[in-house]
Parts: structure tokens; C-alpha cells; sequence
């Protein structure tokens, strides 16, 4: 909230000789002279310096990517180079895993309701930024580059990758997230509305965070002369580098910014609050002492305390290089093939018919003809799509992520070969867990000393039980004391 915001100038101590100045740059053209490394040139009189040579103007910088790189993150030369830990990071970072704690520390119920607050005042604060940057000129030349296609992209099979894994990402398929959260429902939760709500959701954010960023850009590519194109990044430059900058532009600019940054932390708080969760509810389902009031206490605060002890490599000199390799190996085509073997594993290993019977089982029979016209609760359409359609589509989509596999970079630098190892492991390691506990639980049945056969043994094991109708009347009947001291969750 300073009266200039330090990302707008290029006379700060963090800033190089290469950065690019816009009000100097115009102050050097109305002398009639060119504006280079921070000072006013007559390339005329010059030209004995050869200065045409000398320019290269794709070195210039902006003000934004020097804050953020040199003073923000302390960028090193490379994953090699830690250089040391950042104090004003590590502090941001523990006053995060603190709020997340004391969010969590009562549970679901009581994140659900600051929830509320993080996940719809977001939506005010984008409409703001919307009305702002819709106002300012040449912001409809960004918000076309953001409506209208380019069908020839789509015979790029690089495009349907990242397409996929965007989608994966934003709706938080197979991260665990949404399967943490219904698991708190009531046992006949209308799946289908919940899933239809969330996807509405997930599509009116999108396309709402769209026109609010490319609006802006447009009006960034209008001050600049430049296509919106050139001035859109991708990755965490657009977030903390582009629209910052851009920002810088506006009247009121401290207020503004302040804005887009407060929308920022809630929308990241309220997905760590989810992420921490995924882990706590899975420590529990395998524990069931941890959900205890007082143990449960503990576990929250020794996930929070491990989580900002391995978050702590991010605040060093080289922890944007490690971000970005997770980001890539974690949060990319992993995603994907963890879905692939969930769908194998519920389809061909549990059995089709099985789980669909367990969907009508819980949802009974539709009440309204508008859920019987979407297939509730489960129709022939969906058990094709789960048992082909789903898996063709999932394969499909990593032949093209693989098929345009290049070399893991950020910005200009190339990651050695040792980092890019590390990243593969990191992408295999988060599907071997689900590979190693089945050969761990089929060896158990094998080497017991059931007098049955191994076959018999195997097929019991993944069978419904007699639990799921007694935990269904617990359900109806027990109140929420009982039920903390018993363990509702289904054995299918």
C-alpha cells in the first residue's frame, strides 16, 4: 500500500542494468533519442560505437520480473545453487501452515465455515477486477485473444494434453480433495448435484479469472504496442510478474494490486485447507485413535509442522527451480495416470456391476425427472464411460503428454539430467503407493494360516460385507457423539 509500488521503477537497489523503464523511455523519445540500459543514446551520433550492434533489445526486463526475481525469490543460477534461505519467505510461509493449522485444529465443520468466507469473497473480489479492467482501453483486444479459438491448435496434440491435466488440476481430480470432503456427507448425498454444481462452478471460475486477467493484458499490450500474446506468460510469471505489472499502469494502482493479492491468499488458503485435509482424513481412516479431539490436535499440527520444514526449500535461492520441477512431475500427467489405475482397479479389479450397484443402493430412486434425465443414479451411459470410454481417454491423453515430452526448463535455464531423474521418481513415487499396499495385502493372504484357498481368500477380501447395512443404520441412527467412537466408514 506504498504510494509507488516498488515493481514499478527501475531505480531500486535489486534492479540490473537491463531493466526497461517505460517513463524513461518515453522521456527519451520526446528528446529524440533512444532509451538503452538506463540511459538516453543518440544512436545518430553514436553510430560510430556501432550502437544498432550493440542493442539487443530481447534483453530488456521489466521492473515486475526484477522485483520478483531478484528481491522477492532471490533467484540462483539453478536447482544446484540453494544460496541460502529467504527470511521474508520462510515467515510468509510459516504465518500460512499457522492460519491452515488453526483453521483445521476442530475439523471439517469448522473449516467449512471459513470456507465460506475464502471461497466466496474471492468471487467479489474478481468481480471488481473485472469491472476495472473491462473499463480501461484496448482491454476487448485481451478478452478476444481469450474467446476466440485457434482451431488450428487443435491438431496439436500438446494442446490436448495440457487441456487435460488443466482440467484435472483445476477441478482436483484425483487429488484426493473431493473424495476427502464427500466422505463427510450423509450416506445418500446427492452425488449428482453435487457434481453437477461443482463443474458449473469450476467452468464460471474459469472463464470469470479469464476475462479478469486478459482484460488486463490487453490493455498492457495497448500500452506497450505489442500483441497480447507477446505480453501473456504462462505459469507463475503471469500471476506474480505480468498482471502485477500491468497493474502498476492503473490510477490507484497500491489499491488495486492490493486487491488482486488479497484474492490470491484466499484462494490459496482455501486450497491448502483442502490439501492438508486429503492427508489428515487418510491418516485417520487407517488410525481411528486420531480422531480423538486431543490426538487429532497433534496430527494436524505435525502435518502442518512437516509440510513448512519441506516448504522451507522453496524459500531458498534455488526453491523456484524445485517448485517448478513439482509442479511439473507432481502436479501434471501424474494426475492422470493415478486416475487410470483407479479406474482400472474399480472396473476390472472390484467389478463394475459391484460399484454401480453400490451407487443405486445409495441414491435410491430419483425424486425429480430432471435427475432421471441425467442418468440418476446410475445408467448404461455411465458404466460405458467408466468402463471405456474413461480409460481410452486417460490413454489417450498420456501418449500425448509423453509424445511431447521435452526437457523440464524455467524461463532460459535447462535442468541437469540429475534433476530431471529426481523428477520422474517423483512422478512414479505417487503411484506406487496404491502398487506397493495391494501386493502388500495380497502377500498377507497368501502367507496366512486360513485353512481356505488363496482364490477364496483373494475373492473375499474384495467383496462387499455385512458392514456396510449395519454401518448404514448407525448412520440413521446414531447421534454425533456415537458416532465419533465408532468407525463409520464403508468396507465395500
Amino acid at each position: 500500500l506504498a504510494v509507488q509500488l516498488p515493481w514499478k521503477s527501475c531505480d531500486n537497489p535489486w534492479n540490473t542494468i537491463a531493466c526497461y523503464d517505460k517513463s524513461m523511455d518515453e522521456f527519451c523519445m520526446q528528446e529524440n533519442l533512444t532509451y538503452w540500459k538506463g540511459q538516453c543514446w543518440n544512436s545518430t551520433a553514436d553510430h560510430e560505437h556501432q550502437f544498432d550492434a550493440m542493442v539487443n533489445w530481447s534483453e530488456r526486463t521489466n521492473p515486475a520480473q526484477e522485483y520478483f526475481d531478484n528481491n522477492v525469490l532471490h533467484l540462483s543460477k539453478g536447482i544446484d545453487h540453494l544460496d541460502g534461505l529467504s527470511l521474508e519467505l520462510s515467515m510468509c510461509l510459516l504465518a500460512a501452515w499457522v492460519l491452515v493449522f488453526a483453521i483445521l485444529i476442530k475439523g471439517v465443520r469448522s473449516a467449512g465455515k471459513v470456507i465460506y468466507f475464502t471461497a466466496t469473497v474471492p468471487y467479489m473480489l474478481l468481480l471488481a477486477l473485472l469491472v476495472r479492467g473491462a473499463t480501461l482501453p484496448n482491454a476487448i483486444e485481451g478478452i478476444k485473444f481469450f474467446i476466440i479459438p485457434d482451431f488450428s491448435r487443435l491438431a496439436d496434440s500438446a494442446v490436448w494434453g495440457d487441456a487435460a491435466v488443466q482440467v484435472f488440476f483445476s477441478m482436483s481430480v484425483g487429488a484426493g480433495g473431493l473424495t476427502t470432503l464427500s466422505s463427510y456427507n450423509e450416506l445418500d448425498n446427492n452425488i449428482f448435484r453435487d457434481t453437477f454444481v461443482i463443474t458449473l462452478g469450476n467452468i464460471f471460475t474459469s472463464l470469470l479469472s479469464g476475462f479478469v486477467v486478459f482484460s488486463i493484458l490487453g490493455f498492457m499490450a495497448g500500452e506497450f504496442r505489442q500483441s497480447v500474446e507477446s505480453v501473456a506468460t504462462a505459469g507463475p510469471g503471469l500471476l506474480f510478474v505480468t498482471y502485477p505489472y500491468a497493474l502498476t499502469h492503473l490510477p490507484l494502482s497500491p489499491v488495486w494490486s492490493a486487491l488482486f493479492f488479497f484474492t490470491v491468499i484466499l484462494m490459496g488458503i482455501d486450497s491448502q485447507i483442502v490439501l492438508v485435509e486429503v492427508v489428515i482424513t487418510a491418516f485417520k481412516d487407517q488410525y481411528p485413535k486420531l480422531r480423538e479431539p486431543k490426538i487429532r490436535v497433534c496430527a494436524v499440527a505435525c502435518t502442518c509442522a512437516i509440510s513448512y520444514l519441506i516448504g522451507l526449500l522453496m524459500c531458498t535461492g534455488g526453491g523456484a527451480y524445485i517448485l517448478n520441477l513439482l509442479d511439473t512431475f507432481a502436479g501434471g500427467w501424474p494426475l492422470l495416470l493415478q486416475c487410470l489405475l483407479e479406474v482400472i482397479i474399480v472396473v476390472y479389479i472390484y467389478g463394475l456391476e459391484k460399484y454401480a450397484n453400490l451407487y443405486r443402493y445409495m441414491l435410491g430412486e430419483p425424486t425429480r425427472k430432471f435427475w432421471k434425465f441425467l442418468g440418476y443414479p446410475i445408467n448404461k451411459f455411465y458404466t460405458l464411460c467408466w468402463a471405456y470410454l474413461t480409460p481410452l481417454c486417460l490413454v489417450v491423453v498420456l501418449v500425448f503428454n509423453f509424445s511431447e515430452y521435452t526437457i523440464t526448463s524455467y524461463g532460459n535455464y535447462i535442468y541437469p539430467l540429475w534433476a530431471e531423474v529426481i523428477g520422474w521418481l517423483i512422478a512414479f513415487g505417487s503411484c506406487l503407493p496404491a502398487v506397493i499396499v495391494a501386493l502388500y495385502k495380497v502377500i498377507a493372504i497368501v502367507t496366512t494360516g486360513s485353512k481356505e484357498t488363496i482364490k477364496l481368500r483373494l475373492r473375499n477380501q474384495l467383496t462387499s460385507t455385512e458392514r456396510w447395512d449395519q454401518n448404514r443404520k448407525i448412520l440413521e441412527t446414531s447421534n454425533a457423539e456415537e458416532l465419533q467412537a465408532v468407525d463409520t466408514k464403508m468396507k465395500f
